[in-house]
C-alpha cells in the first residue's frame, strides 16, 4: 500500500469499471428463452362435409411448428401429465383445450348455414318456378338441410393456467403470450368459419359477422397465487443481499475476535474460544435470522404464508455462509473478502433474473451449482409454492457450508495461531 503511484488510479478505476460491467452483463439486454409452456387439447373434432375437423390438434401442430427460442412447449396427453407438470414447477403456464373445441367453435357458422339453407329450399320449393328434380340437382353438391340438426350457437372454452408462485416474472410473460396465442385462435376460427360460408354460397349479413367472431371464451386459473404485500413474488430476491451482508459481518467480527487475542491462545484460553466462538456463530444465525423475519411480519407488514419456517431457513442460511466465510477468513484472512465479493458479483445476477432470462452461459454453467440460486429457489418455494427445508437439498448444502466453514476455524485455532 505504501508504494501507490498517482498514475495507479485511474488504471484501477478501469479495471474496477471493467470488471463490474463484465459481471452485470446478464442484466443488460434480458430476452427470454424457452420459457416453458405446457399445451393440452382434449378436443374430439366433428365431421363435416365428410371430413374431420379437429381445430384443437390443427392449433397444437400449428404451434408447435412455429416453436422459437422464446417458448419451449410441451404437449400433454392426459389431466395427470398437466397437474404434475405444473405442481413440480416443470411449466410456468399451459394452455388447456376442451373436447368439444370444435363442435362449440364451428356451432355458429354452422347455424348460419343450416338456416340459409332451409330458407333457400324453402323460397325455392315455395316459388313453383323449379321442379323437385332441378332443385335436387342445385342442391347436390350442398349440405342437406332437412338431414341437419338444429345447432345451437355456444362459445368455445379454454383455459389458461398460470403457476403464478414458480416465478412471478415469468408468469407476466406466459400470461401475455398464452392471451395473445387465443387472440389468434380467435382469427383462426372466425376465417375458417367465413371460409365455410363462403364455399357453400352463404351471403353473411354484418350482424353474422359479427356473431361469427371472439367465438372463443378464455377462462383464466392462477396457481400459487402472488398475494398483497408479498414483493410481487420477487421476495427471494429481495431477501438475498440483507442475508448476504449480514453473514460477511458476522465472519468480520469473528474472525477479528480471534486477531485481536491471537497473543492469548494458550491452554485453556484457546479451548475456550474453539468453543465459544462456533457456539455464538449458531446463536447468532438463529437469532438474526428469527429477528428479521418476524420485524419483517409484525412490523414490516411482510405476508409470509409460513413465518416460522421461513425464519428457520433464513437462520440456517445465515448459519451457512457466514461459517464458510469465517473458515476461509481464519486462514487466508482478509484476501477472502475480495474473493467473495467478486463471486457475488459474477453470478448475482443468476438470482436477480429467471433462469430463462439469463445468457446460455449462465443457464448451462453458472446456475445448476450456484449456492446464491439454490439459496433464492428454495426460499422462493417456501414463501410461495408451499415449499419445505427439504426442497432441492439446499439445507443440506448450508448444513455442508457449517460443518467446514466452523470446522476450518476451529482447526486454525489450534493450529495457525499457536505461539512457536
Amino acid at each position: 500500500m505504501k508504494k501507490i503511484k498517482l498514475g495507479m488510479i485511474p488504471v484501477v478505476a478501469v479495471l474496477l469499471l471493467v470488471i463490474l460491467a463484465t459481471a452485470f452483463y446478464p442484466a443488460y439486454n434480458p430476452q427470454p428463452k424457452n420459457i416453458p409452456l405446457a399445451i393440452f387439447t382434449q378436443d374430439e373434432g366433428i365431421e363435416q362435409q365428410g371430413e374431420v375437423v379437429n381445430i384443437g390438434e390443427e392449433f397444437v401442430k400449428k404451434v408447435k411448428s412455429n416453436d422459437g427460442d422464446e417458448i419451449e412447449w410441451h404437449e400433454i396427453k392426459n389431466d395427470e401429465e398437466l397437474k404434475e407438470g405444473l405442481e413440480n414447477k416443470d411449466f410456468i403456464g399451459a394452455l388447456v383445450i376442451e373436447k368439444d373445441f370444435t363442435k362449440k367453435a364451428m356451432s355458429s357458422a354452422q347455424s348460419i348455414l343450416i338456416n340459409h339453407k332451409q330458407a333457400e329450399m324453402k323460397q325455392l320449393i315455395e316459388s313453383g318456378k323449379l321442379s323437385e328434380a332441378e332443385i335436387a340437382k342445385m342442391m347436390k353438391n350442398q349440405p342437406d338441410p332437412s338431414e341437419m340438426e338444429e345447432i345451437k350457437p355456444e362459445e368455445a372454452n379454454v383455459e389458461i393456467v398460470i403457476n403464478q408462485g414458480a416465478d412471478a416474472q415469468l408468469s407476466q410473460i406466459a400470461t401475455q403470450i398464452l392471451n395473445k396465442i387465443t387472440d389468434t385462435m380467435n382469427n383462426q376460427i372466425s376465417n375458417q368459419s367465413l371460409s365455410i360460408l363462403s364455399e357453400n354460397d352463404v351471403n353473411v349479413s354484418a350482424a353474422e359477422v359479427e356473431q361469427l367472431t371472439h367465438r372463443v371464451k378464455v377462462e383464466q386459473k392462477i396457481m400459487n397465487e402472488v398475494k398483497d404485500h408479498q414483493a410481487n413474488g420477487n421476495a427471494h430476491r429481495v431477501m438475498f443481499v440483507p442475508i448476504w451482508l449480514t453473514s460477511m459481518i458476522i465472519s468480520v467480527l469473528s474472525y477479528l475476535i480471534i486477531r485481536n487475542n491471537k497473543d492469548n491462545l494458550e491452554g485453556e484460553n484457546r479451548h475456550k474460544l474453539a468453543i465459544a466462538l462456533p457456539t455464538m456463530i449458531v446463536i447468532t444465525s438463529i437469532v438474526a435470522g428469527f429477528t428479521y423475519v418476524y420485524y419483517m411480519d409484525w412490523v414490516m407488514g411482510f405476508n409470509f404464508n409460513n413465518t416460522l419456517l421461513t425464519a428457520t431457513y433464513i437462520s440456517i442460511a445465515i448459519l451457512g455462509f457466514t461459517s464458510l466465510i469465517v473458515g476461509f477468513l481464519a486462514w487466508i484472512e482478509f484476501a477472502t473478502i475480495p474473493i467473495f465479493m467478486l463471486f457475488l458479483f459474477f453470478t448475482m445476477q443468476a438470482v436477480m433474473l429467471p433462469k430463462q432470462m439469463l445468457p446460455t452461459f449462465y443457464q448451462n454453467y453458472v446456475v445448476p451449482w450456484n449456492p446464491f440460486v439454490k439459496y433464492a429457489t428454495t426460499l422462493k418455494e417456501i414463501l410461495y409454492t408451499g415449499g419445505s427445508l427439504g426442497s432441492g437439498g439446499t439445507v443440506w448444502m448450508f448444513a455442508s457450508f457449517a460443518i467446514i466453514g466452523l470446522g476450518l476455524l476451529v482447526i486454525s485455532i489450534y493450529t495457525k495461531y499457536k505461539k512457536a
